[in-house]
């Protein structure tokens, strides 16, 4: 390999670090700004409202978002998903994504 082509790849290598990095922080900072709003409302009006991973669902139809408000088939899935969705918590969800990609490394 020529040294033209170590150096591209090594320079795509930290740009896509850094989209994902980027991407990771938007990410974190959403997820703080949705619990804040969530710690903001109970100090107002006493009373935790929570916001699960079942709400992302709700923008736009697609085959899942239709299979998960009215399965037809694999019922027994649609039962663990749809607990697994109404049960996480999106603002945590989103903070731990935003962790995990801040930290990513991309090795040139």
């Amino acid at each position: 390999m020529k040294k033209t082509n170590v150096k591209k790849i090594s320079w795509l290598a930290r740009t896509w670090q850094k989209i994902v990095n980027g991407v990771g922080g938007i990410l974190m900072l959403l997820g703080f700004g949705a619990l804040g709003i969530q710690a903001f409302l109970y100090l107002l009006n006493e009373e935790w409202i929570e916001i699960p991973l079942l709400y992302i669902t709700s923008f736009g139809p697609s085959e899942f978002t239709s299979w998960l408000d009215n399965p037809a088939s694999w019922i027994a899935l649609h039962k663990i998903v749809y607990g697994i969705f109404d049960y996480v918590s999106l603002p945590l969800t989103l903070i731990l994504v935003g962790m995990v990609m801040v930290a990513y490394e991309a090795e040139p």
